[in-house]
């Protein structure tokens, strides 16, 4: 058997395809599989998130007070293990035993005591790996005869150097330049190998392509492979985001190369994390609506939909729309409370690892029902891997319990999660037949082609700091562990960068990103040294419409006619009349009199915006907060008007007990870090506000408050509902229908000078018997009331307009609706949203005014083509 290997081997194949038996590309991991395999050797099969668990114990055991690493274990212990575990990989892969000599430096001497405990309970690394088959290699046989090596030995660790030697080897020769001599890229190979600095030609042997987006340069390169006659001849390089150049190989119609895409992304591995986010105080009301709309999850769609509308409105948890939604579900509502309301704890003092262990085993055991039920393989894999992850975790949470732990702080729980959701490749991503070669590592490029394509020369930098002084440097190069120097990693990264360099035989393409910090070592030198390449800038090319592009890439790039963005339109015409609702409500009324095209839009073309986009926040939220609290105060002092008697002690008294509980069951947000002076402010307010209103209730001599009153009405065409905050009754039988508003003061005021009140003209229409309510507007953050006049209540801030009484704005509603409806029976709809009105926008003399400015609210300013200014 021949094997091709390298120790950046991807899964790519920076050569063309060979279908020949016997022959295989590996990397370590694939090499290592094989000899296992022959010497029958089993496969350590642990999850990483296992191993580190494991060694995490080890570093516990022999934790005391003079370990070198006990002051940071005991604050973050997963992070220290991780960086430990890392060491420990190096050391034992570059040819440590797991022993050091008396008298080596302390911390030599700790990993030392710790490795006594890995070594029997921890999973081998991938050096004691190549020990194991390094004392089987002499006295057994295995089908490997030769080894086509794309790694120079002297850049590979001290144990593969060891391996290597049981097996014929060939090593990829070092280039020396292929192109011509005369041209510009075997002048650059030249360069590149010590020569003389040259002033190029731009003969199009050396391209450089220069861009912003990647997006961009993916597409430019994409055409480029296009016309290549034999893409055996051709390698393309994509050390990072090569799933950019593979989308846009597809979008030009070639196959794809196979570039992975990892991504942490994936729906089934992300139910875990959210899981295991809703275990700590405070709740966090945008991780619980994730959670509810997640694409896949082990809640039914409906049920879960109307939870995550309840929590989308009110953000929290037990609120009336909350118990409402349980109450409705029936029997699903025990599995909907575990997931969505389980015990909350401290993260500082940790959770219980016992609940944590159960939530991860009840998310297994939902996706191994997934697994059974999946349609096709990718859709297993994809569950599989999720299942495999909670799997692992739950063991992880186990052996923690086992090791007599109690409780887990979310620090160390985050680690862990993060460990087992390690980012996931895309089962949907492959290379396809007839596809370029291609790689991630250009040092795989170790034999001659006719073209490379190197996208995306981006920075690669070095880390050049060591953690070892130089004393236990030595003390480790003492007992065979060699570590390489500085020197010999610059030395090998240059070696790999020049390699599909200097094996190009026609044309190299550089692909270059401005917006990269950094310099690429290789287009530093060539930025530096050299000058006259062929370099084509897309942003200019494309953007600015320079001529030259198409001709310098041989892309066609045909002119296109410019095209104006469509000018907003006063009316929209259709070919049909829209009929009048049975139902109407103040929203209805307003939108049909003022802004016709979002009456249409949501009640004919029914659109409207998701309830569960997001969590209600900023004003919104507090004035729901608002109306709720001021609903339980009345509903619970209702009864014999109890709230008249109460004095400032009892209300204060119930406001401490009532606020608090209000905002964590419907205003979660506010309980989240960093909003404790929002959160503050709001209490403030609210209590200053109920206390503001009850003052002026009783100096209106208010005998009953009606909260949150339903109302509906028969009027001219149909029929009116809606609900009113506020229906107040005084001790001279005059009633007064009162609006609770946050804020907009100014905004409400203006409103009742200028007539334009139709929400408390509307309420007063249907809840006018012998007299008309006295409309008004009570702003909660400033505490007053805004009215026509002081009829009702005295201290009202009176805008003094009689004449826009609630009645004779009602019939100007009245007149303006006809005149709408009569415009929608002929298919002309008004769009004030833009453009200017015309002689058909002037409305009916005894109507409203609707020629107004845009609405800075409309749900559907994008579809009408302006946003209206804020």
């Amino acid at each position: 058997m021949r094997v091709r290997f390298s120790l950046h081997h991807d899964g790519l194949d920076a050569v063309p395809e060979n279908t020949a038996v016997g022959l295989a590309a590996v990397g370590p991991e694939g090499f290592l599989r094989l000899l296992e395999s022959d010497l029958g050797i089993p496969r350590p099969a642990v999850h990483p998130a296992e191993e580190l668990t494991l060694y995490r114990a080890c570093l516990d055991e022999c934790n005391d007070l003079a370990r070198f690493y006990h002051r940071s274990f005991e604050v973050d212990p997963v992070g220290v293990a991780n960086t430990l575990l890392d060491w420990r990989r190096q050391w034992h892969l570059h040819g440590w035993d797991g022993t050091f000599p008396d008298g080596v430096s302390r911390r030599l001497a700790d990993l030392a005591a710790v490795e006594t405990q890995a070594s029997e309970r921890a999973p081998p690394t991938m050096g004691q790996r190549l020990r194991r088959i390094l004392a089987l290699l002499d006295s057994r046989r295995v089908q490997i005869r030769t080894l086509e090596l794309l790694d120079q030995p002297d850049d590979m660790p001290r144990l593969w150097r060891r391996l290597i030697e049981h097996f014929h080897c060939e090593t990829a020769a070092e280039p020396t330049g292929l192109a011509p001599p005369e041209s510009d890229l075997g002048k650059t190979q030249a360069f590149l190998q010590g020569g003389p600095a040259h002033l190029l030609q731009g003969d199009g042997s050396l391209l450089v392509l220069r861009a912003v987006s990647r997006d961009l340069t993916a597409q430019a390169t994409a055409e480029l492979l296009r016309r290549c006659d034999d893409v055996s001849q051709v390698v393309a390089i994509a050390t990072r985001d090569g799933i950019i150049l593979d989308n846009a190989l597809q979008r030009a119609g070639l196959p794809r190369v196979g570039f992975q895409h990892y991504s942490p992304f994936r729906a089934a591995s992300q139910v875990l994390k959210l899981a295991l986010a809703l275990v700590w105080e405070p709740l966090a009301p945008h991780r619980l609506l994730q959670f509810l709309i997640h694409p896949v999850s082990p809640l039914a769609w409906n049920e879960r939909t109307q939870l995550a509308q309840a929590v989308a409105a009110a953000p929290g948890i037990g609120g009336p729309a909350w118990r409402s939604v349980l109450a409705n579900i029936g029997d699903s509502a025990g599995d909907m409370e575990f997931w969505t309301t389980p015990e909350r704890y401290s993260a500082s003092e940790g959770a219980p690892i016992e609940a944590l262990s159960l939530r991860a085993r009840r998310c297994a055991a939902w996706l191994g029902r997934r697994i059974a039920i999946a349609g096709d393989a990718e859709e297993q894999a994809v569950y599989g891997a999720a299942h495999a992850q909670a799997e692992a975790l739950a063991a992880t949470l186990d052996r923690r319990r086992n090791d007599g732990a109690e409780r887990m702080a979310k620090i160390e729980v985050d680690r862990l999660v993060h460990e087992a959701t390690r980012p996931l490749p895309d089962e949907t991503t492959f290379a396809e037949a007839g596809h370029v070669p291609g790689t991630t590592f250009p040092g795989n490029v170790a034999a001659p082609v006719d073209e490379v394509f190197w996208w995306d020369l981006a920075p690669t930098p070095i880390d050049l700091a060591s953690v070892w002084s130089a004393s236990e440097r030595n003390e480790l190069a003492a007992v065979g562990v060699e570590l390489p120097s500085v020197p010999q990693r610059i030395k090998a990264e240059r070696r790999a960068w020049l390699r599909p360099v200097l094996n190009c035989r026609r044309r190299l393409t550089l692909v270059v990103h401005d917006q990269d910090e950094g310099r690429h070592p290789l287009w530093a030198r060539l930025e530096e040294q050299l000058s006259g390449w062929l370099e084509v800038s897309l942003d200019a090319g494309l953007l600015q419409g320079r001529a030259n592009l198409a001709d310098a890439l041989g892309i066609p790039a045909p002119p296109l006619p410019k095209q104006s963005l469509p000018a907003p339109k006063r009316w929209w015409r259709i070919r049909r009349s829209l009929p009048p609702p049975d139902t109407e409500s103040y929203t209805s009324l307003r939108r049909l009199c003022y802004h016709p095209h979002q009456w249409m839009l949501a009640y004919h073309a029914a659109l409207q915006g998701s309830r569960i986009a997001g969590v209600a926040d900023g004003n919104l939220l507090r004035g729901n907060l608002a109306h709720r609290l001021f609903e339980r105060f009345f509903a619970e002092h209702e009864e014999h008007q109890k709230w008249r008697s109460l004095d400032e002690g009892r209300i204060r008294a119930w406001l401490d007990g009532t606020i608090d509980d209000l905002i964590e069951k419907e205003g979660a947000v506010l309980l989240e870090t960093g909003r404790g002076v929002e959160r503050q402010q709001v209490a403030t307010t609210l209590r200053r506000s109920l206390f503001q209103l009850l003052r002026h209730m009783r100096e209106a001599g208010v005998v009953k408050v009606q909260s949150e009153q339903p109302i509906e009405k028969a009027f001219p065409g149909g029929m009116l509902h809606g609900n009113a905050d506020f229906v107040l009754v005084g001790e001279n039988g005059r009633r007064a229908v009162l609006d609770a508003k946050w804020s907009g003061e100014r905004y409400r005021r203006e409103e009742l000078e200028e007539g334009r009140h139709l929400q408390l003209a509307a309420y007063s229409f249907a809840l006018a018997e012998n007299d008309w309510p006295s409309p008004a507007y009570y702003i909660v953050s400033t505490g007053n009331v805004l009215a026509p006049n002081a009829a009702f209540f005295p201290r009202a801030l009176a805008t003094g307009t009689a004449v826009n009484d609630a009645e004779s704005i009602w019939r100007k509603l009245l007149v303006t609706r006809d005149w709408r409806l009569a415009q929608l029976a002929r298919g002309e709809i008004e769009v004030n949203a833009g453009a200017e009105p015309d002689d058909d926008s002037e409305p009916p003399e005894d109507g409203l005014d609707t020629r107004i400015e845009a609405d800075r609210f409309d749900d559907f300013r994008w579809l009408v083509g302006v946003e209206p200014s804020r």
